[in-house]
């Protein structure tokens, strides 16, 4: 039989039963009473549990200490062989949608969609999907800043999207996502329209392919965790949110299941009888409250990194490419250049700061105008 496996990004079990109980979530519940359900222990500690960490594992069945990647970008050196590798050795195709820190090996049978974080992996086959995968790339690695998109990559993107199973639903739902940021403060949820794009990818080219091996990743409600429980369950938190970010972000973490509960009945239909479905998440969070007393855990990211390393001191000569979140690397011609500029970055230092509670953290003026907070108080783990 063939297995498709859904990899939802650090999701809650306990989040889990509690919204199928509260009867938000009934292809979740259709789904776990039909299954065999269990919850594992990753058997490491932190810093290792990341999930960039521990979707290598998954994959490769190796531990930390044996796989050795810590980073997020690091699984495309890493040769030993994946599920989909092993798969392809047996004269068998994989669909492989968006897997993280993942990488395939030479005589790799089907194709192969990097994670938007993906530096250095590029997918198979490359010109099928290189519009997608452009744009989607430019777009999560630089969503605080000025993605690098011009019109014709749009067009490319979107002509890309009709050749490969664009829904009505979705386009239904891209154009009330729009109309509804012209009243209201919901651009948050435009990360899961990225999904619902995803989906239509995956579904069309499983259905046309047949795989023997499918994965699907998504992260969208790994961020929402991330950055909007507080909003979510204010009571468990000292420092709390103001009532206006409460009404926007306070469902945002609901309405992650909620798209992730509908990809999921989807998903039943596509698999029926003749598939094996498999649902795996990684680093499952918990309110995040080890940092309450001291202000909370804050996250800080570059406007413009060419002032930034003008600040530091770095000369021209370098390469920039983000990642995730507070997240980039920097490429130089060599190592004597790659070490100076280290040094100076890592001496960079924000003094005078009032705590970020007090101020607003867009426009506080002891803090450098090269660098904007993200998110306020992060508040999961």
């Amino acid at each position: 039989m063939r297995t498709i496996v859904l990899e939802f990004n650090e999701l809650s079990p306990q989040l889990l039963d509690r919204f199928i109980e509260q009867g938000h979530l009934p292809n979740f519940r259709r789904f776990r009473d039909s299954a065999m359900v269990a919850v594992t222990d990753a058997e490491e500690t932190a810093p290792n549990l990341e999930p960039w960490v521990q979707w290598v594992t998954v994959h490769t069945g190796l531990s930390f200490a044996e796989h050795g990647c810590f980073n997020l970008n690091e699984g495309s050196d890493l040769t030993a062989p994946r599920l989909w590798d092993l798969v392809s050795r047996a004269d068998q195709t994989n669909w492989i949608c968006g897997s993280m820190n993942a990488a395939v090996q030479p005589g790799f049978r089907g194709c192969f969609l990097p994670d938007p974080w993906a530096t250095s992996a590029e997918p198979v086959p490359l010109n099928m999907f290189r519009p997608y995968a452009r744009l989607v790339r430019s777009y999560v690695q630089e969503h605080s800043g000025r993605p690098e998109v011009s019109p014709v990559d749009v067009l490319r993107f979107g002509q890309f999207m009709l050749r490969h199973g664009l829904s009505a639903s979705s386009v239904a739902a891209l154009i009330k996502q729009l109309a509804q940021e012209r009243r209201r403060d919901v651009k948050w949820r435009r990360a899961m329209m990225l999904d619902r794009l995803q989906w239509d990818v995956f579904r069309s080219v499983y259905k046309s392919m047949q795989p023997y091996l499918s994965t699907f990743f998504i992260n969208s409600t790994a961020h929402f965790q991330h950055f909007h429980w507080r909003e979510f369950e204010p009571g468990l938190f000292r420092i709390q949110s103001s009532e206006k970010q409460r009404q926007t972000y306070g469902d945002a973490i609901l309405a992650g299941y909620q798209n992730m509960d509908r990809i999921v009945g989807e998903a039943l239909s596509m698999a029926r009888d003749e598939a094996n479905l498999v649902l795996l998440t990684a680093l499952s969070q918990q309110p995040m409250l080890t940092h309450e007393e001291d202000g909370g855990r804050q996250i800080f990211r570059h406007r413009d990194i060419k002032v930034l390393l003008e600040l530091a001191g770095v000369e021209q000569g370098w390469t920039y490419a983000p990642i995730m979140s507070q997240q980039f690397l920097l490429y130089f011609q060599n190592e004597q250049a790659a070490k100076f500029a280290a040094a100076r970055i890592e001496a960079l230092r924000l003094t005078d700061c009032q705590p970020a509670r007090k101020t607003d953290p867009l426009s506080a003026p002891n803090i450098d105008p090269t660098f904007r907070q993200r998110g306020g108080y992060p508040g999961s783990r």
